[in-house]
């Protein structure tokens, strides 16, 4: 559907969401608890945040709302009989980590007797400043069970895995490219053991850290892969991460000069700044303050989703809920208690139900989800001229 006004929504660790304003999020809010007061009229108080609560983006408030990233709480070993790959060795997946940070497939031709055939090939690349990141990655390799062989080029080493049709198709559900690869459905529901060395492996190719201020940051060219890393550093450590963006401009890399794509760099701390942080975890999610919230006048078409028996769902990794309207055959007073709630858009008083969207059902009545104020002026328009004729 579409709508002429959209919100641009961004929290301390979130990639910007651009949502209408009636959209709920999954939120709460901060508030200044009094505790007692002393005799000569110095307050002693502290800050708490409320209960979560489902609530109108434009009800929300910079600094004062924060956003919950749901941790994903699943622990499930891949069972795919389409590949005969080791899914509960961690070696495996460290090697599908280092995969994503550095690592490519190719089809190669080949000779042989019966004339130009295909091969699937995998190939890793490490570096020949350290050798001993070639010895890491030949170890992690020997313990997965693959044979390899390594070739040696200009800067790098070329790690070639062989016999690996099945790893080389099942390496194909992460996309391909720096710019392409994100992460495929099996990676965040893994045990928190095989997540954490994927994640290492990961690290191994594009991480980086400052042991003095106890640092971690990598950088990627792909935003799909950016959003689902920060999930696994969510998962692994329980820990909030930030974002920075990261413009184009020209590098040269091994010798050549080149145009870089914009790229996105996720930092974050294993251990709790005290007093300093703007996000943090507890029951089960991030809690992440809103830093900014920009009202925009423009045409935008906007999508509504609806997940089976569940009308949430994450958006760059924050819970958002679907925006929902009853339709009820006679008043909706007579079937459900109502209440009314300020419309800071309109600045009018809008009536909403004090059931649930299942208590509604149970009653008779149907809950639809309409996207953006333009569809139901719509709806009015068509009711409007009906009743005219």
């Amino acid at each position: 559907t579409s709508t002429d006004v959209v919100y641009n929504l961004k929290t301390n660790s979130s990639f910007p969401v651009k949502v209408t304003g009636n959209h709920p999020m999954y939120v709460r809010k901060l508030h200044v608890e009094r505790l007692r007061k002393y005799k000569d009229g110095i307050d002693t108080t502290r800050r708490v945040l409320g209960n979560p609560e489902w609530k109108a983006v434009e009800e929300l408030e910079v600094g004062e709302h924060y956003v919950g990233i749901p941790i994903n709480k699943e622990s499930v070993i891949p069972k795919n009989n389409n590949f005969q790959l080791p899914f509960e060795k961690e070696s495996f997946w460290w090697i599908v980590g280092r995969y994503i940070g550095d690592g490519w497939t190719e089809l190669a031709k080949r000779k042989r007797k019966n004339g130009i055939v295909l091969s699937k090939g995998v190939i890793i690349c490490s570096t020949k400043k350290d050798e001993s990141e070639k010895e890491v990655i030949t170890e992690q390799l020997n313990r997965a069970g693959f044979d390899f062989w390594v070739e040696e080029a200009n800067t790098t080493y070329k790690i070639h895995i062989n016999k690996c049709n099945d790893l080389y198709d099942y390496l194909q559900t992460f996309g391909k490219y720096a710019h392409g690869k994100h992460l495929n459905k099996d990676v965040l529901s893994l045990p928190k053991k095989l997540l954490s060395a994927f994640f290492e492996g990961y690290m191994s190719a594009d991480g980086h850290y400052i042991k003095a201020k106890d640092l971690y940051s990598f950088k990627t060219a792909s935003k799909e892969l950016a959003i689902g890393l920060m999930q696994v550093v969510n998962k692994v450590f329980n820990r909030p991460t930030s974002i920075y963006v990261l413009p184009k401009k020209t590098e040269t890399i091994d010798g050549r000069v080149v145009q870089s794509k914009e790229k996105y760099e996720i930092k974050f701390y294993k251990t709790k700044r005290v007093n300093r942080e703007k996000s943090f975890c507890e029951d089960g999610y991030i809690w992440s303050r809103i830093s900014s919230l920009d009202k925009e006048i423009e045409s935008q078409s906007m999508y509504n989703l609806t997940v089976l028996d569940d009308s949430s769902y994450v958006v760059h990794g924050l819970a958002a809920h679907n925006c929902g309207y009853i339709i009820s055959p006679a008043a909706v007073s007579e079937f459900v208690p109502q209440a009314t709630v300020l419309n800071k858009e309109t600045k009018e008083r809008d009536t909403v139900t004090q059931y649930t969207m299942g208590e509604c059902e149970e009653v008779g009545l149907l809950k639809m989800d309409f996207l953006g104020l333009r569809t139901m002026g719509v709806i009015d328009s068509v009711i409007q001229e009906a009743n005219e004729k």
